[in-house]
């Protein structure tokens, strides 16, 4: 159950932070959805 809550509420903060990366003019739904990391972000993020 812990661990639930615990993805329930980053899964609102990154919505958040989607939510003001567009509202500002930052990035766009489109651009996030769209991304895909590098061989550099990846060999990092995944190992």
């Amino acid at each position: 159950m812990a661990l639930t809550g615990e993805v329930s509420v980053l899964h609102e903060r990154l919505d958040t932070i989607e939510r003001l990366l567009e509202v500002k003019g930052i990035l766009s739904a489109t651009e996030i959805e769209a991304y895909e990391p590098d061989a550099k972000v990846t060999k990092y993020s995944f190992a």
